[in-house]
Parts: C-alpha cells; structure tokens; sequence
C-alpha cells in the first residue's frame, strides 16, 4: 500500500509527513494495515485518564505508552505472571518480549536473584542453568534499557551478584555480555543513592572475586572512581562503606595497577575516613584494614 494515502486514524496527519511517527499497536498493528495510529494521538489517549491506561481503538484492549511505545496491559499482565511461577526459562522469555516494560523486567530481575541467591534451594544449578537460557544478556539489556530507573538497577545487580557467585563461568560471561559497564554505569546514574551504591559495590566484590579479568574490566570501564565516589557520596552510610571497602579489596588484590589507581584517587584517605565515622562495625572495620595493608 502506498503510504501517501494514508493518514492518522485520529487526526489525519498523513503518513508522510516529517512529524507522523506510526504508533505500532501490540494489539493490533499489521505491517501494510490501512489503519494506522500517530503515537502523539495514543499518548493523549492514553494520559487522558487518571490510570493512564487508555482502550486501543481498533479492539478496545487495555493500552498504555512507556518511552514512546505503546504495550497491551494484558500482555504485560500474563508476562508478569509468568514470573512469579519462578520457571528461569519462562522469566527469560518474558526478559527478552517485554524489554520495555519496566515492570517485568524489575520483577524478573527479582525472581532470577531469588532462584540464585545463597538461601535458595538448587541455586548452584540454577545459576548454570540461567547462563546457559541468556539470563545473563537478559539483565544486561534490561539494565541498559531502563538505567534512569534506580529500583531496577538494583534489581539488576541483586541477579548479578546472584549468578555471578563462585560460579567462573558466569562472571566471564556477565563481563563478555557488559554486564560490568552496566553496573558502573547504573552507579553513577544514581550516586545519590546509597542503596544503589551498595547494591552496586556487592556486585563489583562478586564478579571480581578472583577474577584478573574482571578486575581489569572494573578499571578500564571507570568503576575503581566510581566506587571510591560512592564513599565520598555517602559517607555515614555504613553499608555502602562496608561494601566499598571490600570491593576496593577484590579489586587492588593482586593487580599492581588497580592498586595504584586507587592510591591515584584517594583511595587510602577514603579508607581512613570509613574507619574514622563507622569505628564499632566490626565488618567494616575488617574489611578496611585488609585494604590499607593492601594498599601500604
């Protein structure tokens, strides 16, 4: 069909016109369609009610636009229930169909963390198992796809550090996949948030974790900075000083030049200042003084 006969269902833009932007329906759109939808239309349809949900034109299903894009409610209703049967491959799946639902992806970052986390039952096949199905890719993308998002980068990292516990393969793969620049990107998306930060140094202390690899992808993607930013950031915070300490540790341990950039950006000052403010944490002192050995 000849796109200069057709316009906007709704407010008859034509086609090809520079400001028409087709609304692809989830419900309804057919590549060739004689009915076609601008997107600025759906979305004053959609934000024209208090829920934000608005009926497709066509067949009335349940809408909605995210970044510019139009998702079937129901759909993204099935795929959320999809996740909470924790089937890995089911919760992948959905990963990879609903990459801009924000809500699927954070709730399927949450259950891939449950069914790898040190309390749950088989997670030593699951953590397998979910590298082998893509999960890893997975969180990755749903990372980069919605990195102004500071619950999902947790979530994110939660999974991450999940998968990534004493399991060789799967740091290899979390860092062939990026999954190691979308932590330290996720971190300095939201410095001023300490749980983020925290959440973000335990995954840098998992994948690292005997790792000269990925110890060397921490540094060359900026992360040793970043941690360190998080520790001047949050300084009272006793977790986030707890968890970067002990990825500046993971980091500097055995690796001549991670040690040296830490020194290079305060890393020593930051140390002492995590011993100064947090003196009665049994934990935190530990860790911080394995690093000033370290780094002497």
């Amino acid at each position: 069909m000849d796109n200069s006969s057709v316009a906007c269902a709704i407010c008859f833009t034509e086609c090809q016109e520079e400001r028409f932007v087709e609304a692809k329906m989830p419900c309804c759109y057919r590549i060739g369609g004689s009915t076609k939808f601008c997107i600025d239309c759906i979305e004053k349809l959609c934000r024209s009610t208090p829920s934000k949900i608005g009926c497709c034109p066509i067949c009335k299903a349940g809408i909605t636009i995210l970044d510019k894009t139009v998702i079937n409610m129901k759909a993204e209703k099935d795929a959320l229930e999809i996740v909470m049967r924790e089937d890995f491959e089911g919760i992948i799946d959905v990963m990879r169909t609903h990459l801009h639902s924000l809500s699927v992806q954070k709730e399927a970052c949450k259950a891939l963390w449950r069914l790898t986390a040190s309390d749950a039952e088989n997670k030593v096949t699951n953590r397998n198992l979910i590298r082998e199905a893509g999960g890893i890719t997975a969180i990755v993308n749903a990372m980069q796809s919605h990195l102004t998002d500071a619950m999902l980068q947790m979530s994110a990292c939660d999974a991450l550090c999940g998968i990534s516990c004493d399991n060789v393969n799967n740091k290899a793969a979390i860092r062939e996949a990026g999954g190691i620049l979308a932590i330290v990107e996720g971190m300095k998306a939201h410095l001023n948030i300490a749980e983020m930060q925290e959440q973000g140094c335990w995954a840098l202390i998992n994948v690292s974790s005997n790792n000269r690899d990925n110890k060397d992808a921490i540094r060359e993607c900026d992360g040793i900075v970043t941690i360190i930013d998080a520790m001047k950031t949050h300084v009272v915070n006793t977790s986030v000083q707890r968890y970067g300490c002990g990825a500046i540790v993971n980091i500097a341990n055995g690796n001549a030049i991670n040690k040296s950039i830490v020194k290079d950006v305060e890393g020593i000052r930051v140390v002492q200042s995590a011993l100064a403010h947090h003196p009665n944490d049994e934990k935190l002192r530990r860790r911080a003084n394995n690093a000033l050995k370290l780094l002497q």
